[in-house]
């Protein structure tokens, strides 16, 4: 589910679709403090036409369907992404700071 203003309206969009191209593990590893989960998807490279594999862990903990690079739809917020040889790593998590 996500937030979004069409004709200057908010509205609420679910869209479990997009968890449809993750396929779900029982690997469990802590980064930052958090239980993350492992999941997988493969995506065509239309260029190569060779598959990408991404592996992202996620924490239900932050239940925001978001991760780096475009990457999401999982029911939590992506703490690492791996992409063949990239991996991005959360380096800090803020919430609700008090100035």
């Amino acid at each position: 589910m996500y937030n979004t203003e069409i004709l200057s309206k908010q509205y609420i969009v679910n869209d479990s679709s997009r968890m449809k191209e993750w396929e779900f593990f029982n690997e469990i590893k802590i980064i930052d403090g958090y239980t993350c989960y492992k999941a997988v998807n493969k995506k065509l490279n239309t260029r190569s036409g060779n598959y990408i594999t991404n592996i992202a862990w996620y924490t239900t903990d932050i239940p925001l369907p978001y991760g780096p690079i475009g990457n999401g739809g999982l029911p939590g917020l992506i703490l690492k992404l791996e992409i063949d040889n990239f991996h991005y790593l959360v380096d800090k998590i803020i919430l609700n700071p008090k100035k």
